[in-house]
């Protein structure tokens, strides 16, 4: 047990750093009740398991035990040996809803991650409405809300005891938070937070969380103004999601009210710059602990980084195909593509900087960004003949075919890619390689469900 908990505080705990590892650590050793529910545990264990070739046969025993034990505790009810055959029975209990728990929150958010990693798309977008719905029952998106009279945290949840204990809540919200922004901004379903509900300042830095120093922080809008230039590698995190949900809605919900023939004064075209230059801006500006090549060895930097030159890439790619549909000028084509070049540059540089690739690519934003990159490659060299973009094509086919062997988010990427590179006019033995996988590739839409 204790194995698999560090490899997922060694692995995997940056992508959703809301437990507090020294406290946890030692809680799980705890007599029953103060110890974490045993769905929490489970899927801690799950995820740490599906990590490593050593212990990947457990992650889908301990997956389906911390699912049982999350859905008893919801129906009220555990589970007890009998004395005779020791088979499992159900003892009703009466102490009412035992659910609505932060921890609870904890478990749902990580069994969505987890089924998602393991391609179960609808399954993990009903866990994430779980966790979501409990954290809001705790109102941990109104922590910081300065008008207590409408509170009714109190009654709910017992006042923290240290304030690590007051962090890892808020941490807790905006893991969910990113889900939910990813989820909504990629599906184009209605996202289930709506910001200005929020008043749960964004999170300190993992170092204050870790040592239980109070850091003081700022609101997301805050940082979307730019009032506030510093902020946590989590936070930035944070800021990159919501900016990706931006993105995307702009690109998914545009019609003709929009007005997309008038470059100048239209909404479209507006919004288009407005979302351009936030992407900007925030790549500019990222603070010190977030800057590459400084903070290579940081994995939220790297994520971060990665999120933002993906949204570029998105957003342009979305806006050549109106340029075209509307046969709009020459210039506008040319804006983009020189927006679009760097971007996916930037996605491989930073993919060679990263040391455990396999790891990384298990967040499923992190293949798809390598598969967009890949996309603006193989356009730059079908139109302009760069050899240098053949080169980085090859080389990105090469990770998504090599990492698809252990994983089926990327390997189902990789054949969608070498479909795209015979029709392109490509032919490699790479590219058969990929089409040999016998796995049906996924939608855009089912592989981002879960990001």
């Amino acid at each position: 047990m204790e194995d698999l908990i560090e490899i997922y505080f060694d692995k995997l705990h940056y992508a959703s750093p809301m437990l507090h590892r020294s406290r946890y650590t030692a809680a799980v050793h705890l007599p029953y009740p103060v110890r974490p529910p045993m769905c929490l545990q489970y899927i801690v264990m799950a995820l740490g398991a599906a990590a490593t070739e050593t212990y990947r046969q457990l992650a889908t025993p301990f997956y389906r035990r911390a699912r049982a034990y999350a859905e008893s505790d919801e129906m009220a009810v555990s589970y007890a040996r009998t004395p005779r055959n020791l088979k499992l029975r159900l003892k009703i209990k009466e102490q009412g809803e035992q659910f609505t728990t932060v921890a609870h929150a904890q478990c749902w958010i990580l069994m969505a991650n987890f089924e998602a990693q393991q391609t179960l798309f609808s399954r993990a977008s009903t866990s994430l409405c779980r966790s979501l719905r409990i954290a809001q029952m705790l109102e941990l998106h109104r922590i910081d809300q300065n008008d207590q009279s409408d509170q009714t945290l109190s009654s709910i949840l017992a006042p923290p005891k240290e304030w690590s204990e007051l962090e890892e809540r808020r941490r807790t919200w905006w893991v969910i938070f990113c889900s939910d922004r990813f989820v909504s901004g990629t599906t184009g379903w209605p996202a289930l937070i709506n910001a200005r509900d929020i008043t749960t300042v964004l999170p300190a830095s993992n170092e204050a969380f870790q040592t239980g120093i109070m850091e003081q922080t700022g609101s997301l809008m805050s940082i979307l103004t730019q009032q506030r230039l510093d902020y946590s590698e989590f936070a930035a995190r944070i800021l990159a999601a919501h900016l990706f949900h931006r993105t995307f809605e702009h690109i998914s919900q545009s019609s003709l009210d929009d007005n997309p023939q008038d470059v100048k004064n239209g909404s479209y075209w507006k919004a288009h710059r407005g979302l351009d230059n936030d992407l900007a801006a925030m790549l500019m500006f990222l603070p010190n602990n977030i800057r590459l090549p400084r903070s290579f060895r940081c994995q939220n930097a790297l994520f971060v980084n990665v999120n933002i030159h993906t949204a570029i890439i998105c957003l342009h790619r979305a806006a050549l195909l109106k340029i075209r549909h509307l046969n709009l000028s020459d210039n506008l084509i040319l804006q983009s593509q020189l927006r679009l070049l760097p971007a996916a540059e930037g996605i491989l540089g930073i993919f060679r900087m990263i040391i455990d690739l396999e790891t990384a690519l298990k967040n499923p934003m992190m293949a798809f960004s390598a598969y967009m990159a890949a996309l603006v490659f193989l356009e730059d060299y079908t139109t302009d003949y760069n050899h240098q973009s053949e080169n980085n094509l090859q080389f990105l086919l090469r990770l998504l075919v090599t990492l698809g062997k252990t994983n089926v988010v990327t390997r189902s990427l990789a054949i969608q890619l070498a479909s795209d590179m015979k029709h392109g006019g490509f032919d490699s033995s790479v590219m058969d390689q990929a089409r040999r996988q016998e796995i049906f590739p996924l939608t855009y839409q089912d592989v981002l469900t879960n990001i």
